[in-house]
């Protein structure tokens, strides 16, 4: 009973999680998360590149800083799809993790090189006393000494969607265990009432049998409540929760059967709050408890 409840409380936040991966895998939630963050990122170098050219007695405009940043910023939001379609096409996983790394190492590579000749540029073009006039050879001599810079942001990306994508995989295969626990707990408790019906049946279609001639009209009223019995029970048959009181009216019936088979010699007397009658609980808990204890 206790594996039905939990399943169905700790089911909330793991919908709740699932759903929002689910939004994430929209294109346009994808792009506007990808253009956010490297919004933020290129307004963040925008304020460390004017620190360190105010320190430097540097005399360039903010908003041309801003400008080059953001060119770069712009450079990579337009490759991380690309990072994360290879992220998702060679994850580094036990079976192909020779290739994965290999295809990252060279992909990092290459985009570091990109990115790095692009800031370049942009900085010429935005900062620099003479725009358009580059020295080549200065040009290739930063990009070649900088280039781990976009490597190292490429395998920041890298790492961040390969954690993304073995966080879902957990919560997923988690719901389904969790599923897959409320299914079998609730084919226990099929089971277990298959189990106890056919049972309390047989004793009392047997206490009918022995009351049939020597106390006919006993007979009949263990007829009437065992049908009443039996009714309240195909109506619930597919609940696996009630409230108290419809089972406790179940329980009543069961108890009318038992005191005609023993007479006096049952006596039962119950103390139930008002406030809790509406309480939920599982179904067929409280009759094979009593049971036992007749």
């Amino acid at each position: 009973m206790a594996q039905i409840l939990s399943a169905g409380t700790n089911r909330l936040p793991q919908l709740q999680i699932m759903e929002a991966s689910r939004i994430l895998e929209r294109r346009w939630a994808r792009a506007c998360l990808i253009v956010m963050a490297w919004t933020l990122f290129g307004l963040f170098l925008t304020s460390q590149t004017a620190l360190m050219f105010s320190r430097r007695s540097i005399s360039v405009k903010v908003w041309r800083i801003l400008l080059a940043e953001m060119a770069f910023a712009a450079c990579w939001a337009a490759l991380t799809p690309l990072v994360l379609y290879l992220a998702g096409k060679f994850p580094i996983e036990r079976q192909q993790w020779r290739r994965s790394i290999f295809v990252h190492l060279v992909a990092s590579a290459l985009l570091g090189l990109v990115t790095r000749l692009v800031r370049d540029v942009a900085f010429i073009e935005f900062t620099s006393e003479y725009p358009g006039q580059i020295d080549f050879m200065k040009l290739l001599y930063s990009i070649y000494f900088f280039f781990d810079y976009g490597a190292m942001m490429y395998w920041l990306i890298l790492l961040i969607a390969s954690a993304v994508a073995y966080y879902r995989r957990y919560r997923e295969n988690e719901l389904k265990a969790t599923q897959l626990s409320a299914q079998l707990a609730q084919a226990e408790l099929q089971a277990l009432k298959m189990q106890l019906q056919p049972h309390f049946l047989f004793n009392t279609l047997h206490s009918i049998s022995a009351l049939v001639y020597k106390q006919p009209a006993s007979a009949e009223k263990m007829l009437a409540r065992l049908g009443d019995f039996l009714r309240l029970t195909l109506d619930s048959a597919g609940a696996q929760e009630v409230s108290l009181y419809q089972e406790l009216e179940f329980l009543r019936c069961y108890l009318e059967i038992e005191r005609i088979r023993f007479q006096d010699r049952l006596s039962v007397q119950m103390e139930i709050e008002p406030g809790v009658l509406n309480a939920r609980m599982p179904n067929l808990l409280l009759q094979p408890i009593v049971e036992n204890a007749i």
